[in-house]
């Protein structure tokens, strides 16, 4: 639980002060997660229209084919 702690605070999409990311890199950076931008493109998810109608089984079922990661849970 003390390593939760260190981890940092992943903002919401919803919040109106944000600054919506205009493209897949750009939401990849918000939430910390920049080494996915080649896994989600190649799994066809290019377009922020596209990862707005994700749902939480495809992130689960989008994996790092490198390290044999799998996307768990992004709010």
């Amino acid at each position: 639980m003390e390593a939760l702690k260190s981890l940092p605070v992943c903002p919401r999409l919803s919040d109106p002060a944000l600054t919506k990311p205009e493209g897949l890199e750009g939401w990849l950076d918000l939430l910390f997660l920049p080494e996915y931008f080649d896994v989600f493109q190649h799994n066809g998810f290019t377009s922020m229209e596209r990862i707005h109608m994700l749902w939480e089984v495809e992130l689960t079922s989008v994996s790092c084919h490198d390290s044999c990661q799998t996307i768990c849970h992004v709010s």
